[in-house]
């Protein structure tokens, strides 16, 4: 045998090992890669509901806790379900003051409220409550914040300038009514040009 004839078959060992080696790291990278790209990536909606307050709905009273003033903020909302999953309202934030609430979810069939799921496409009602120290507000005065309700996702669905109607200024006492209501006859003028 010829020495030529083991030194081409080696060299071709040599180059097919290394062919070989090279098409599998590279099938390897290329799977890997490939896989990194088409990666299974959880689809998280980004927005699930749509609020509404209702009319009258957003209102403030003074209160207490722990017997300190504060003020009792609560908004009523119609809540639509814009996905094709239920959805879960799972907390509610008063931007300014931070303030964190409670929110309550109507149930799809019965009056009452609950940690309810919204069902896809459905409208309910939807109660916030939130209790802020001190009071940022006088009877009569309006109350306007941000309000933040938080669905499953940790999506924040977010209402500008939400405005609260303040409780009325208490009616006067009836005795100042009547004191307020008397106006006393002018007198007579010692002047001769008033005819009084």
């Amino acid at each position: 045998m010829d020495p030529q004839i083991f030194e081409v078959l080696a060299a071709v060992v040599t180059i097919g090992g290394g062919v070989y080696a090279a098409v599998r790291w590279g099938k390897g990278a290329v799977v890997t890669v490939w896989r990194w790209i088409t990666r299974y990536r959880p689809r998280i909606p980004r927005e699930t509901v749509r609020i509404l307050p209702q009319v009258h709905g957003c209102w403030w009273h003074k209160g207490s806790v722990a017997g300190k003033p504060a003020m009792q903020v609560v908004g009523r909302w119609f809540v639509t379900n814009v996905t094709g999953d239920p959805v879960l309202l799972l907390g509610a934030k008063l931007v300014k003051p931070k303030t964190d609430g409670h929110v309550m979810v109507r149930h799809p069939k019965q009056n009452i409220f609950g940690r309810y799921p919204i069902l896809p496409g459905a409208t309910t009602e939807v109660s916030s409550d939130f209790w802020v120290m001190p009071l940022k507000r006088r009877e009569g005065e309006d109350f306007i914040a941000d309000v933040v309700l938080v669905d499953q996702y940790g999506n924040p669905h977010r209402l500008k300038r939400v405005r609260f109607r303040g409780p009325s200024l208490p009616e006067p006492k009836k005795d100042e009514q009547k004191k307020n209501r008397f106006i006393p006859f002018p007198t007579r003028s010692k002047n001769k040009s008033f005819p009084f």
